[in-house]
């Protein structure tokens, strides 16, 4: 039975695609296949790319759509290059309205493995596909004020909240650690190398192991 863990971020440049280069790195090498997958969500009504430029998302012209191609999903800058880069078995990057979220995360299913692991990145989503292990990361020097309004009622369903602890930056005053969240520099450290996080992603993959025995 495929499992999920799941990387939620209160904003962009918050430390997600970082965060789930490490869990994807450290699962590799204990089991396979992992999966990578982003999943982005649009708005239901169209609007113009803010870069001006041809644009993988904001081009999308259907409801939903799965990007397997290789040729993009390792263009140099991408996130999804860094995801390939640390060694799934496949990257897919979903591409979803917010109304058709339901219909893209079934789709995806039909393209992963049952005894699969699935690492993913994206908010919105979390709420659809019950993640077995949920994390949330949030930046150090960016306002609460700016994160995304899912921001509270993320962190209350997830296993780790972690501050991403940017060295340059200062802890920003409006931001207060509740306990149980952890402070780690994401540059710094993987966070595999904390003992409960660790520990959790091992139970999941022993358990996965299992379920692909029987």
């Amino acid at each position: 039975m495929m499992k999920i863990i799941s990387i939620a971020g209160a904003t962009s440049k918050a430390g997600k695609t970082l965060l789930a280069e490490h869990l994807i790195r450290y699962c590799v090498g204990k089991f396979d296949p992992v999966y990578a997958v982003k999943f982005t969500t649009t708005s239901d009504l169209p609007s113009p790319c803010p870069r001006g430029a041809p644009c993988t998302v904001c081009d999308l012209s259907d409801n939903f759509r799965l990007v397997r191609d290789k040729e993009t999903l390792q263009q140099a800058g991408k996130n999804t290059a860094r995801f390939a880069a640390a060694g799934p078995s496949e990257v897919i990057w979903v591409i979803s309205k917010r109304s058709q979220l339901p219909r893209a995360y079934e789709h995806l299913q039909t393209h992963i493995p049952e005894n699969a692991l699935v690492i993913m990145e994206g908010s919105s989503i979390t709420s659809l596909c019950k993640p077995d292990l949920l994390f949330y990361v949030f930046a150090n020097h960016i306002a609460p004020a700016r994160w995304k309004e899912s921001a509270t009622e993320i962190i209350r369903r997830s296993d780790f909240v972690l501050m991403n602890t940017k060295s340059k930056y200062p802890d920003h005053p409006e931001i207060k650690i509740s306990q149980g969240q952890l402070r780690v520099d994401l540059s710094e450290r993987a966070v595999t190398d904390i003992p409960e996080i660790r520990d959790k992603i091992d139970l999941l993959l022993k358990s996965l192991e299992s379920c692909n025995s029987v």
